[in-house]
C-alpha cells in the first residue's frame, strides 16, 4: 500500500513548488501594476530572500532528500532570483535612472535581465546539483554555438538591434526618412523595428536593414520641422511682388508656425517660367501632407487674387475667329449679374441704375478658400464685400484680446465692411470664409466720385449705417464682447462720411 503511494509522495514537491512559483509571480504581477502596492516591493524581496535562503540551507526535516527536494529548491531560487532581478531592476532603473531623465533602451534590460537569468540557473544548478561549472559552461557553449548557427539572421538583427540602441540615432515618436519612406518610430523589438506611415500604413523594418541603410531624422534635435513646396510662375512678375503674395499665403496656411517666418526664394529661371521655393515650418511631422496640402491651396487663392499667370509655354494653336459680339455679350452678362448683386445691398438702395452700373464696372470678383482670414479686427482698409456665393463667419474680440465669440454668419446677397468703406474707421470684427466663397469687392475710388456727384447721399448712406451699427450692438449685447465706445449716431456717421470724401457744408 506504501510503496503504491510513494510515486505520489514524490510528486508532493513539484506540486509544492509549481504553487510557490505561481503565487510568487502573482504576488509580483500584484506589485509591479498596482501603484499602491510597490511600496510592498521591498518587504516581498526581503520575504522571498528568507525563503528561498531556508529552503537552500534545507533547515533539516523540512524536505525529504531526494531529486524532488533538489529539483524544488533549485526552481524556488531561479524564480526567486528572477523576481530579485527585476524588483531591482524596477527600483534602480524605473525609479532612480528613468526619473532623473537618463533613458534605457528596453531591448538593453531584456538583454540584461536574460544574461542574469542564464547566470543564476547556471549557478543554481551547480551549488544544489553539484554539476561542475566547467562542464556547464562547455555544455551551454557547445548548445550557443548551435543555436547560433541555426537563429543566424535573427542574431544579426538581434545585434543590430543591440547597437541601435547604444547610439540612438533615433528614438520611439521620431520621424525618419529612409530610402523612399517617411515613418514615425513606435517601438523597437529584438528582431525588427515597428514605423507607422504618414498615411497610417504599419511597416515592420529588419534592425539589420535599419542599421545599414541611410537614415534621415526630421525630429532629433527639434520638435519642429522645414518644409519645402515650389511653384513656377510666368516670368514677367516681378519677383519682390511674388514674394510677398507667397509669404502671405504660406503664413495663412492652417498648421504652418509663425515663427520662424516662411521664406521665399526664386531657385531657377526656365524657357518660360521662373519657379520659386516656399520655405515653411511645422511642430510635429504627423500631419505633413495635411500642412502641405493647405500651403499650396492658400497659394493657389493668393495667386489667383493677385492676378498671377501660370507659365504657358507657346503651342501650335489653330484659333477661330473672334466673335466681338459673344465676348460683348458674356461681358454685358457678367457686369449685369454684379450690378444685381449691389442692387441687393440696401446701403446701395439709394443709387440709381446708371450709377450702379458705375459702381460694378469697378468692383473686383476674388474668391477665399475655406478657413481664410478676409479681413482682421483693428485693420485699416477701405473695401466693402459683398458675399456672392459662399458663407462667412463673423467673429470680435474685447480690448484684451481674450474673449471672441462669433457675432454673425452670412451667406450669399450679405456684405460686410460698410464702415472701413464710408468712414476711414479700422475693422470692428474678424471675418472668416466658412467655406469656399466668391465676393465682390468695392474699393473707396469707386464709390467716391458717385457721393461727390451727388452729395445728397452722403446723408443716405449714414442713415443705413446707423441702423446697421445698431444692429450690430444688439449682436454684441447678448456676448461678453463690450462694443467700442465710439458715437455712432446719424449726424456723427455723416460727419466722418463728409470729411472723409472731402465734401463741404
Amino acid at each position: 500500500m506504501f510503496q503504491t503511494l510513494a510515486p505520489l509522495t514524490a510528486l508532493v514537491p513539484m506540486v509544492i513548488a509549481a504553487g510557490i512559483v505561481l503565487l510568487l509571480l502573482v504576488i509580483r504581477r500584484l506589485l509591479h501594476y498596482s501603484p499602491r502596492l510597490r511600496a510592498l516591493s521591498l518587504i516581498y524581496l526581503t520575504a522571498t530572500a528568507l525563503l528561498g535562503a531556508a529552503l537552500l540551507l534545507n533547515g533539516e526535516g523540512l524536505l525529504p532528500e531526494g531529486w524532488p527536494r533538489d529539483l524544488l529548491i533549485t526552481t524556488l531560487m531561479v524564480v526567486w532570483g528572477y523576481i530579485a532581478f527585476d524588483l531591482l531592476e524596477d527600483l534602480l532603473i524605473e525609479r532612480a535612472l528613468m526619473r532623473r531623465g537618463v533613458p534605457v533602451p528596453r531591448l538593453a534590460r531584456d538583454i540584461l535581465r536574460g544574461l542574469a537569468l542564464i547566470a543564476l540557473t547556471i549557478v543554481s544548478v551547480n551549488q544544489i546539483f553539484g554539476v561542475p561549472l566547467n562542464s556547464l559552461v562547455i555544455s551551454s557553449t557547445v548548445v550557443s554555438a548551435v543555436i547560433g548557427l541555426s537563429l543566424q539572421d535573427l542574431l544579426k538583427n538581434v545585434v543590430a538591434g543591440i547597437a541601435l540602441q547604444v547610439e540612438r540615432p533615433f528614438a520611439p515618436g521620431d520621424w525618419l526618412l529612409f530610402g523612399d519612406q517617411t515613418a514615425k518610430v513606435l517601438e523597437m523589438s529584438w528582431r525588427a523595428t515597428r514605423m507607422v506611415t504618414v498615411d497610417n500604413t504599419h511597416i515592420i523594418v529588419p534592425n539589420a536593414n535599419l542599421a545599414q541603410a541611410q537614415l534621415a531624422n526630421y525630429t532629433l534635435n527639434s520638435p519642429i520641422q522645414a518644409l519645402h513646396v515650389q511653384i513656377t510662375l510666368d516670368p514677367d512678375h516681378p519677383p519682390n511682388e511674388v514674394k510677398q503674395v507667397l509669404a502671405a499665403a504660406a503664413r495663412a496656411a492652417e498648421g504652418v508656425l509663425s515663427e520662424p517666418a516662411p521664406g521665399i526664394r526664386l531657385i531657377a529661371y526656365g524657357e518660360y517660367s521662373v519657379t520659386y521655393d516656399i520655405k515653411f515650418w511645422m511642430r510635429g511631422f504627423d500631419r505633413y501632407v495635411e500642412t502641405r496640402d493647405a500651403v499650396m491651396t492658400s497659394v493657389w487663392y493668393y495667386v489667383r487674387r493677385a492676378e498671377f499667370r501660370l507659365p504657358t509655354p507657346p503651342r501650335e494653336l489653330y484659333m477661330h475667329p473672334d466673335d466681338p459680339r459673344q465676348r460683348a455679350d458674356d461681358e454685358a452678362r457678367e457686369l449685369e449679374r454684379a450690378s444685381s448683386a449691389l442692387a441687393a445691398v440696401d446701403l446701395f438702395s439709394l443709387l440709381g441704375p446708371e450709377e450702379l452700373t458705375t459702381l460694378a464696372k469697378h468692383a473686383k470678383r476674388q474668391v477665399y478658400a475655406r478657413g481664410e482670414v478676409l479681413v482682421r479686427q483693428g485693420d485699416m482698409d477701405d473695401t466693402l464685400y459683398v458675399v456672392r456665393h459662399g458663407r462667412v463667419r463673423v467673429e470680435a474680440a474685447d480690448d484684451a484680446g481674450s474673449a471672441v465669440v462669433v457675432v454673425n454668419e452670412l451667406g450669399a446677397g450679405d456684405f460686410f465692411g460698410e464702415l472701413a468703406l464710408l468712414t476711414g474707421l479700422p475693422r470692428r470684427a474678424t471675418v472668416i470664409a466658412v467655406e469656399d466663397t466668391e465676393t465682390l469687392l468695392v474699393r473707396r475710388y469707386a464709390i467716391g466720385p458717385l457721393i461727390e456727384r451727388n452729395p445728397a447721399l452722403a446723408e443716405g448712406l449714414s442713415a443705413v449705417l446707423e441702423r446697421r451699427v445698431i444692429q450690430r450692438q444688439s449682436a454684441l449685447a447678448a456676448t461678453t464682447v463690450v462694443a467700442a465706445a465710439t458715437e455712432m449716431s446719424q449726424p456723427n456717421l455723416l460727419g466722418r462720411i463728409r470729411n472723409l470724401f472731402g465734401l463741404v457744408g
